[in-house]
């Protein structure tokens, strides 16, 4: 028999994600850049444009994406 042996959610509820999930290279850089974005003020500013910081982790993120492209054309 093929039996369920979790208990079914109540209705309107949701299950707990799983966090055992490892984000790749490419979605760590990302991360990082969208979290200094959120919580720097100079980046908050429209005027201002981006911190130099973010800047730099916009260029990581943008270099380790083309290395990702370039590894897929290659095939590897």
């Amino acid at each position: 028999m093929d039996e369920r042996r979790d208990p079914e959610p109540p209705a309107g509820s949701r299950r707990a994600a799983v966090g055992v999930g490892k984000l790749t290279p490419l979605q760590q850089a990302y991360s990082r850049y969208v979290n200094h974005r959120l919580g720097c003020d100079t980046c908050q500013d429209v005027d201002a444009g981006r911190c130099a910081t973010a800047e730099g982790l916009r260029v990581a993120w943008k270099l380790l994406g083309d290395q990702a492209c370039e590894q897929m054309r290659r095939g590897a």
